[in-house]
């Protein structure tokens, strides 16, 4: 929050950190696209910070959080010798 000019008390980090995770534990969009923003959203404006700076952190650190993990999971599939297209024939062939 500090690197993104939100000076804060940690508590309030805290805080919507907790709304973000108790919001996006139940099942819904993949990869919590638009779950995780509304839920980030909510709980910075329940503690005063303006909606559209609030909407422009959700966006931030959504990507900063999800884009390395899609890295490092193509580079792993692609190290191991997997394909997308074989996980999903296997996946098929599984359920019958």
């Amino acid at each position: 929050m500090i690197a993104y000019g939100l000076h804060t008390r940690v508590w309030l980090g805290a805080a919507a950190l907790l709304i973000i995770h108790l919001g996006t534990a139940l099942p819904n969009a993949p990869a919590n696209v638009g779950t995780y923003q509304f839920f980030c959203v909510l709980a910075l404006t329940w503690f005063g910070i303006d909606k559209s700076v609030a909407t422009g952190f959700a966006v931030v650190v959504f990507v900063v959080l999800t884009i390395p993990l899609w890295v490092l999971g193509a580079l792993s599939l692609g190290r191991c010798g997997v394909t997308l297209a074989s996980v999903r024939a296997e996946i098929d062939r599984k359920r019958g």
